[in-house]
């Protein structure tokens, strides 16, 4: 005969296992709806008027030099665009947000072909200014 007490630490012990199965399946169910709502969140600002516009100003310009870009897009738009990439690629590093996530939104390679002359010359005050919207569009050429 089965030993009473047998049979019930073997409920308890299948009962564990099955709500820690239920826990871990929970949370990668919240991991993936908070990277859909950030990405959603983020696709919001990006859809904007106010951030569009710089943005299609800098895709159209011919520029190739800072004061060219400034002239063409505006300082205020140019820092808006980098500061956005930038801090996209703060949150990658940070291990917040996949990196695919924004791969496969986002041609940083090309934004940052266009927006790079007029970085380039504000590294010599301030050396580390969005390294990391340029080391994202090195790993995305």
């Amino acid at each position: 005969m089965v030993d009473a007490s047998l049979v019930l630490d073997a409920i308890v012990a299948v009962s564990i296992a099955a709500g820690a199965l239920f826990t871990i399946y929970q949370l990668q169910i919240m991991a993936r709806d908070r990277q859909t709502e950030f990405i959603m969140r983020v696709s919001e600002f990006v859809c904007s008027e106010e951030f569009q516009k710089p943005l299609c100003k800098l895709w159209a310009t011919k520029a190739e030099d800072s004061e060219a870009l400034e002239k063409e897009v505006s300082y205020t738009g140019l820092s808006m665009i980098a500061d956005y990439f930038d801090a996209l690629t703060d949150l990658v590093e940070r291990g917040l947000l996949k990196e695919d996530l924004i791969r496969g939104q986002y041609n940083y390679a090309a934004l940052w072909d266009k927006i790079k002359p007029w970085v380039l010359p504000m590294r010599a005050k301030y050396p580390y200014i969005y390294t990391g919207f340029e080391e994202m569009a090195k790993r995305h050429a």
